[in-house]
């Protein structure tokens, strides 16, 4: 058997099977000093019984190295042949302190182990709470970059085309409404950074309104078509009529579409085509 892992060595032992090996030993140091043969002398047979004592607290824990205490002084006067002598007489009484003492000890020494065992599974489990906040605020702090840098990129990216030139004089002032919106949504975003700790609180509010999906997913387009032009991606949006108002937080359903659209723009290839279409439910 291995030792394994636990308070008593060989862990699968049931406590009665610890007690009777504890106690057998003591017996057979009893009939071994006894014998007529043994070598034994009064000293030694002490010395043998503190060694039982120790290695049962070891073995089989408090109680059993109590009985040994106990069961090994009653041992100890009686396999001697003088029993009435002082020198027996103080043998057995040190002995029983020897015994309790060392009971004592192997009792303290398990007790501090179970403390630093526990201790150690804190520790562990405190590590694994700090691994998981180092990697929650890793995955904000990137959430929070994409949010930011897609109206950044959209009003840098309308800005660049107005300085270029780049722009048709009839889309002029669709230009400036899309730097104008997206400047807008970067100024939620940062009001939102300052009311992040009711988010991570648990507080976080909704603003349920009745919006225009169609007017929202048009101006996540807008955001988007800088980006989407620059890397030669097409967008096509054809709001269809009739479309209903729908009850929801404009900024959540914004940022819906502003994530997928940036999903659709950075996996579709160069000169590639992203379409969006809208079914109006009248029903």
């Amino acid at each position: 058997m291995s030792r394994g892992v636990g308070p008593y060595p060989f862990p699968t032992l049931p406590g009665p099977v610890r007690q009777f090996v504890s106690i057998s030993v003591v017996i057979m140091v009893f009939f071994l000093a006894r014998s007529p043969a043994s070598l034994i002398d009064d000293g030694t047979l002490f010395l043998l019984l503190s060694v039982t004592v120790l290695g049962s607290a070891w073995f089989a824990g408090t109680g059993a190295a109590i009985a040994v205490t106990s069961v090994g002084a009653i041992v100890g006067a009686f396999a001697t042949d003088d029993r009435a002598s002082v020198a027996v007489q103080t043998h057995v009484v040190l002995f029983l302190i020897q015994g309790f003492l060392l009971t004592l000890i192997v009792s303290e020494l398990r007790r501090t182990r179970r403390l630093a065992e526990r201790e150690a599974r804190v520790a562990h489990a405190a590590r694994l709470e700090g691994e998981t906040a180092s990697r929650m605020k890793d995955e904000f702090l990137t959430t929070i970059s994409h949010e930011l840098r897609t109206p950044l990129n959209a009003i840098l990216g309308w800005a660049v085309m107005l300085r270029n030139n780049s722009v048709d004089v009839a889309k002029i002032p669709r230009a400036y409404e899309a730097i104008f919106n997206n400047a807008t949504r970067q100024g939620r975003l940062i009001e939102e950074l300052l009311d992040v700790s009711r988010i991570v609180a648990g507080r976080a509010s909704i603003d349920l309104q009745e919006i225009d999906i169609a007017e929202n997913l048009r101006g996540a387009v807008e955001a988007m078509m800088p980006s989407a032009s620059a890397k030669g991606v097409e967008i096509r949006f054809d709001a269809p009529t009739g479309v209903p108002c729908v009850i929801a937080d404009p900024r959540r359903v914004e940022q819906v579409f502003l994530n997928l659209l940036s999903n659709a723009v950075k996996f579709t290839p160069a000169g590639g085509r992203v379409q969006i279409q809208m079914t109006a439910n009248t029903g």
